[in-house]
């Protein structure tokens, strides 16, 4: 008696719908057309076990598209986040710029667009490395918007940062990363009490191998980031914060893996 072939598991990673469906009917053709299947009576055992095969390849086809479809989906969600990622990128660091020259623009020439800058240091580790960060902040003085007791205020900082990055590894070496990042922060009035903020801004990486499990396909990354922290109100303005910082290329090239710290940052004014 002839032995049906298993269908190959591997080969339908690759196959789509059309290609399953015409399996199963060349399948179907060439069992009923072999010897043993013209000597059986209809309802026998090589007849049955036809309609077991038959079924078992049209299960996989069933299945196979149900997860053709749910990967589909899978990667079109994620197409559409990246994109409003991008939008939003764009457009914070785009209103940074004409923010900057709307609303801070001097009353008379001795006064200042920004506040003191601020100084500050962060700390973070990821899955993949462990990361430094030195980083500058120059908030705007004018606030993007208040409520009328300014219990509530939203601001606009721009921070330039310089750091390291030191992946997880004997063969992995330290790497740099330059950044800029506008940052909208949600405060209150005074000058203690808690903030939260988010950002999204651009990177530049010395390269782009990270480890021999993480590489970039692209040193220029995108940066998201969210925060909160406490201002302590004391003669130097200090802040505590802690932070979730993502990096990615948005897409631009494949691969893009990404790669996420969970950070600690403390800054002052000078």
């Amino acid at each position: 008696m002839a032995r049906l072939t298993p269908v190959p598991s591997k080969s339908f990673q690759i196959w789509d719908a059309d290609m399953c469906w015409r399996y199963l009917f060349d399948r179907l053709w060439r069992t009923h057309t072999s010897g043993f299947s013209r000597e059986v009576q209809p309802g026998g055992a090589a007849s049955r076990g036809m309609v077991r095969h038959a079924d078992g390849i049209l299960w996989i086809c069933v299945h196979f598209q149900r997860d053709q479809v749910v990967k589909e989906t899978k990667i079109n969600l994620h197409k559409a986040f990246v994109m409003l990622r991008s939008v939003f990128s764009f457009v914070l660091i785009s209103s940074a710029f004409a923010s900057a020259a709307a609303l801070a623009a001097p009353a008379s020439e001795d006064a200042a667009w920004f506040e003191p800058v601020r100084l500050g240091a962060a700390l973070g580790a990821g899955g993949e490395a462990s990361i430094a960060r030195l980083e500058a902040r120059w908030n705007l003085k004018t606030d993007l918007w208040a409520t009328s007791s300014r219990s509530i205020r939203v601001r606009l900082g721009l921070e330039a940062s310089v750091g390291g990055w030191n992946p997880h590894g004997s063969n992995s070496t330290l790497m740099g990363d330059v950044g800029f990042t506008p940052i909208l922060r949600v405060q209150g009035a005074g000058r203690s009490g808690p903030f939260a903020e988010v950002g999204a801004g651009v990177h530049l990486l010395s390269r782009t191998r990270i480890s021999d499990s993480k590489v970039f396909s692209t040193a220029f990354q995108f940066g998201d980031r969210i925060a909160a922290g406490y201002r302590f109100g004391d003669a130097i303005d200090s802040e505590l914060a802690v932070r979730f910082q993502h990096y990615s290329n948005a897409g631009i090239k494949e691969p893009n893996p990404g790669i996420n710290f969970y950070m600690l940052q403390y800054s002052a004014r000078f």
